[in-house]
């Protein structure tokens, strides 16, 4: 009786675990010039523009908004080019109307992947999965 309690609990653990485990979010950019920024809105200062068919993966979601009548919301993501003085990859806001969300498994390292080698064929790395709207 208590092996079986101790594997229950043990298996309780590691099904709550994977349950909350981070999934990560990516997504391709699909708009011309578009701008990522210090903060989120029009106002605030363009770090970069990135180019399209750029890859980007989501650290967190900001407010709504609506800008020239389309709704969307403000990504805080992470660019998939590197800024060229520090070496390191941007991180800032982008409007989520110019990017599609890529349909990943949880733990994929797509996301380095595709940074190091961006001619890569997405849909070939990710098992042909489909791509979709946020």
């Amino acid at each position: 009786m208590r092996i079986r309690f101790i594997f229950l609990f043990f298996a309780l653990v590691v099904v709550n675990t994977t349950a909350f485990a981070k999934e990560e979010k990516f997504y391709q950019v699909v708009g011309t010039g578009v701008n990522l920024r210090e903060e989120p809105n029009t106002r605030s200062k363009v770090l970069v523009q990135l180019p399209i068919g750029n890859f980007v993966r989501l650290e967190k979601k900001g407010q709504k908004d609506v800008i020239n009548n389309i709704e969307g919301q403000w990504l805080y993501i992470r660019a998939g080019l590197n800024n060229p003085v520090t070496n390191k990859p941007f991180y800032g806001w982008v409007f989520d109307y110019y990017l599609i969300r890529l349909d990943i498994p949880i733990g994929s390292s797509i996301f380095e992947k595709v940074v190091s080698n961006p001619s890569v064929k997405i849909a070939k790395q990710i098992g042909n999965k489909s791509f979709f709207r946020p």
